[in-house]
């Protein structure tokens, strides 16, 4: 589905950037004592939104990946 959200960089506060720094700010103490896997959890949600991103803007390259879970 084409989502006009994600056309752009998440400049504006709306969902995706509500989402993306609420999960990167929760896991901000662990970078004090777990830096391993503060960095693991920042990593998985970037790459995360930039895939999420590439597939609500390109639909045919969704389609043709197989994500497993």
């Amino acid at each position: 589905m084409l989502d006009p959200g994600y056309q752009a960089p998440p400049k504006r506060w709306n969902s995706q950037a509500k989402v993306l720094v609420s999960i990167l700010t929760v896991h901000l103490p662990f970078f004090w004592w777990l830096n391993g896997y503060a960095w693991g959890i920042s990593i998985a949600v970037i790459s995360y939104y930039l895939l999420h991103k590439k597939a609500h803007k390109d639909i045919n390259w969704a389609k043709r990946q197989q994500f497993s879970i």
